[in-house]
């Protein structure tokens, strides 16, 4: 893998309806977007790492504690609620324009879990396999009662002839944790999306996927933090 044809883009913008100024959030001597940042450099894969944000406390923050990430101040038209990660990060290329030829890598500082190694192992993944995108997912068993379905009625549907299926041999679900995107940036641009194929997924456990949206989600990663 070129280590010059990856960038890093991290969005931590101010404000969170649930968690007052979340991505500063204190967990023990760090931040909650300390996590992220460091696991960007210890991955050791990037040309550059940026971090687009509104919050001037975060960009006097970042710049005084990592003199190697570089800080954009996001315009306020892009850091609303309805904001989504697609717009900024177009923002972002278009006034990036020499960017065009490089692969994002767009890490979300609310999955703390995430580490350098799963960074690594997904731009591998993506570079091997020749991507234009790759998502990171965790699994998930179907939940039946959910569903309002019976166990009978959904084997029934995939197989009439496999009755006997048990639990195990149910098909598998995976959704998305917004831990890592990998996309390449000239088609990104193109289809203003971020699933663009041929895409890939990189597999993570549920315990790495946790995303902080509010208090409760840090308590289930960090249960004894004051």
């Amino acid at each position: 893998m070129k280590k010059n044809s990856f960038i890093a883009f991290i969005p931590a913008r101010k404000n969170s309806t649930r968690l007052k100024n979340k991505n500063l959030f204190p967990i023990g001597k760090k931040r909650l977007i300390d996590f992220t940042i460091i696991s960007s450099i210890r991955a050791n894969i990037f040309e550059d790492i940026y971090l687009s944000t509104d919050s001037t406390e975060m960009i006097s923050y970042v710049n005084k504690k990592y003199k190697s990430i570089k800080t954009i101040k996001r315009s306020k038209k892009f850091c609303k609620n309805h904001t989504t990660a697609s717009e900024v990060l177009i923002d972002f290329l278009f006034k990036n324009k020499n960017l065009i030829k490089k692969n994002i890598v767009y890490l979300q500082p609310t999955s703390p879990q995430r580490t350098h190694i799963d960074i690594r192992k997904s731009v591998l993944k993506y570079t091997r396999e020749k991507a234009r995108s790759l998502i990171s997912v965790f699994e998930e068993k179907i939940n039946l009662k959910f569903l309002g379905i019976s166990k009978r009625k959904l084997i029934n549907l995939f197989n009439k002839e496999f009755i006997s299926m048990n639990s195990q041999s149910l098909p598998k679900t995976f959704y998305t944790n917004g831990a890592i995107y990998i996309v390449n940036a000239y088609y990104f641009l193109k289809k203003k999306q971020f699933l663009i194929n041929p895409s890939v997924p990189y597999l993570m456990s549920k315990n790495k996927s946790v995303d902080i949206d509010k208090l409760s989600d840090i308590r289930k990663i960090w249960p004894n933090l004051k």
